[in-house]
């Protein structure tokens, strides 16, 4: 087992379109259609479930519950870019003993970054299903970009899957 693109896709697919009434509804959905997405990461993580309530939280205070309507495609992108970092390093943090998280460096994050704001954009001219597919393909790249190093030598590293 590995990622869930398709899955996650169709998860925000229906996020998107499903109604919510207010900043923690919006956040729990969103929370739970990533921890969907990385169920079956590899390597393993053991911490699915305190990674998705720090997304969850991160996503109510500081994507939803931060951004003023209309929506900032700038200060969005950088508020869940953030929060997708600490829902990847929580996720990391559960690989230990095996494995050691090898974090990404700014340049990473400021990709991540940049493709959900293009996401954003695209997605105030674009359909539901081209947005998802916008968000989708920028945290797949991310997270397939991700490294743990194993605690025991060797391989030298494992990208995650």
């Amino acid at each position: 087992m590995a990622l869930d693109p398709t899955g996650f896709k169709s998860d925000l697919i229906d996020v998107m379109n499903a109604p919510t009434t207010t900043y923690e509804d919006a956040a729990i959905a969103w929370a739970t259609a990533f921890q969907s997405y990385a169920a079956a990461l590899v390597p393993v993580s053991t911490s699915h479930a305190a990674a998705a309530a720090a997304l969850q939280d991160e996503f109510e205070d500081d994507v939803f519950g931060a951004i003023p309507a209309p929506i900032d495609e700038d200060e969005a992108s950088d508020n869940m870019g953030e929060a997708i970092v600490t829902w990847t390093a929580a996720l990391g943090l559960g690989q230990a003993p095996a494995f050691v998280y090898d974090a990404p460096g700014a340049g990473d994050i400021t990709t991540l970054k940049a493709d959900l704001a293009a996401a954003f954009v695209a997605g105030q001219s674009s359909s539901v299903d081209d947005t998802a597919e916008a968000i989708r393909d920028a945290v797949q790249t991310w997270m397939t970009a991700q490294t743990s190093v194993p605690a025991v030598p060797p391989p030298p590293f494992v990208v995650w899957s």
